[in-house]
């Protein structure tokens, strides 16, 4: 087995996952605090559903934690093997949970996105509100601002984490179905006082 595979099944085994992380010189008690919030939210999502509000509290705590250890990383163009290779193991874990919380609550996640169905919010306003409405879930517009300034073999790959939530959404049938009529109105400039028809139609264009 070559280190690659080693590292690799050490991101499913907790007690290999953590010296993974304690080698890359990532805090102990962060790593554990870290490895049980995670426990704790996979354990709540496979049995019988917790209420909303202790999901959302324990999905919180788990991506919160699992980003302030990313947060304690060098950046990927400085990372050595083992660094890299501890985030690696940090964002498979954090996706993989992003993606049960969404499949169970994706309802009540685009319900309050949207203010119960009554708002047209956007693809790209939607994410965004998301990152500040549920910490961790996806990432912050400043996050993603700063990792387009890299090469594309420099980045960690955010698009992955926006290009989760937004699949999880569309699966939803009636979240998915109200996002598309959102997503295909006229932008919010076409109903700006003084915009003409041709005005209008540019912005119908635009979006087509």
């Amino acid at each position: 087995m070559t280190e690659t595979d080693r590292e690799t099944r050490a991101q499913t085994n907790p007690d290999q996952l953590e010296t993974l992380l304690t080698s890359a010189g990532l805090a102990g008690q962060a790593v554990q605090r870290w490895l049980d919030a995670t426990s704790a939210l996979l354990a709540g999502l496979s049995c019988a559903p917790e209420s909303w509000a202790a999901a959302r509290a324990a999905a919180s705590q788990c991506f919160e934690l699992g980003n302030d250890l990313l947060g304690h990383l060098p950046a990927r163009p400085r990372r050595d093997r083992r660094e890299q290779a501890a985030a690696e193991a940090i964002y498979a874990s954090l996706r993989d949970g992003r993606v049960r919380f969404l499949r169970a609550y994706s309802e009540p996640i685009y319900t309050e996105l949207t203010d119960e169905y009554h708002e047209a919010v956007r693809a790209d306003d939607l994410v965004y509100r998301a990152s500040d409405r549920f910490l961790g879930l996806t990432p912050t517009r400043a996050a993603v601002e700063a990792e387009c300034q890299h090469l594309q073999k420099e980045k960690d790959g955010l698009e992955i984490d926006q290009g989760l939530f937004f699949s999880q959404i569309l699966a939803h049938r009636r979240a998915g179905a109200h996002l598309c009529w959102a997503m295909l109105r006229p932008r919010p400039e076409a109903y700006e006082p003084g915009a003409g028809v041709d005005q209008v139609l540019a912005v119908v264009e635009q979006q087509q």
